[in-house]
């Protein structure tokens, strides 16, 4: 996004730690990422490497609330990230709902993120709804042609399935 002063504001491009450190290397001053989000993203991290699941969501619940309050980022890559993220928390706690409530706002925010599409496959395969498994794990293919393979062999699975 390119901004009045002619300087650009990536960060609706940077969604992981590294990412935002290797923008913060080139040392362009036109570069510029949100102060909150390069918080978020440092939070995320971490939220990744707690012990408890309480703990986790605890984490990236604060970082989704954090970046909800700011409209200069709440639909960036870094809001689509975390919301992805805690959709796969609550995926693995069987709090369904939830976890699609999420991934839905993650794919709506960033139709290319890839990893969104195969936590909302299984999202759709825990709720026994196979067609939609399926059209989630072939746009997780269309996002990233390297998990083509992947894709093919789960899609064959859940078509053998009864």
């Amino acid at each position: 996004v390119l901004k009045n002063d002619g300087s650009e504001d990536i960060h609706h491009e940077v969604s992981t730690a590294n990412a935002a450190v290797a923008v913060l290397e080139l040392s362009d001053p036109s570069l510029k990422i949100h102060p909150t989000a390069l918080a978020a993203i440092n939070v995320m991290e971490k939220a990744q490497k707690v012990g408890t699941i309480e703990e986790k969501e605890r984490f990236l619940t604060s970082v989704i609330s954090a970046l909800d309050k700011n409209p200069e980022i709440q639909s960036s890559k870094v809001m689509a990230h975390a919301r992805a993220l805690r959709a796969q928390l609550f995926l693995e706690t069987r709090q369904l709902g939830m976890a699609r409530e999420d991934i839905m706002v993650a794919t709506q925010i960033d139709p290319s993120h890839s990893t969104a599409y195969r936590i909302l496959a299984g999202i759709e395969e825990s709720n026994h709804n196979k067609p939609a498994a399926i059209a989630a794990l072939s746009k997780w293919a269309d996002t990233n042609p390297s998990f083509r393979s992947k894709v093919s062999s789960e899609i064959a699975r859940l078509r053998g399935m009864p």
